[in-house]
């Protein structure tokens, strides 16, 4: 059916205590995986993340290494690309995750590259961050989607 399969680790805790699920899950074939930082290196049991990294594009076609600060890791299929965080005073970090991820495929939707999708993403969730709750007003949405698309 041409359907693409994302997954996302979720939380450290998840690959922890659900490691040997979560690989059977992996082995069946997916598209995207996302993760952060701590959850790739806890996956790929290392603390090198070039190592994480490589682990990673062994059992799928693109991921995502989010890095808070430290922007993202993205690969493509067929490169690494380093993606810059937005400077921002982060108030509460819930939602981040989420709001990367559903900003990337909206991107991807709207036919950008992987790349300037993660480029979008990167900005949402920032935008995320320096509020209280989890979501993004239709107000903010609007802003990030114009200025990102120049609509």
């Amino acid at each position: 059916n041409n359907t693409k399969v994302a997954v996302s680790f979720s939380d450290p805790g998840m690959v922890t205590f659900f490691r040997d699920n979560m690989n059977a899950m992996l082995e069946g074939g997916v598209n995207f995986v996302f993760c952060n930082e701590i959850e790739a290196l806890e996956w790929a049991q290392t603390e090198d993340l070039d190592d994480a990294a490589v682990k990673l594009a062994s059992i799928c076609e693109s991921y995502v290494i989010t890095r808070g600060a430290n922007g993202a890791l993205l690969y493509d299929g067929e490169q690494r690309h380093t993606i810059a965080s937005q400077k921002v005073d982060a108030v509460n970090t819930n939602g981040a995750g989420d709001m990367f991820a559903g900003a990337f495929f909206y991107a991807l939707w709207r036919g950008t590259s992987m790349v300037s999708a993660c480029e979008f993403a990167s900005k949402a969730a920032g935008a995320v961050v320096c509020q209280p709750g989890p979501r993004l007003s239709l107000a903010a949405s609007a802003m990030l989607r114009n200025a990102h698309f120049d609509e």
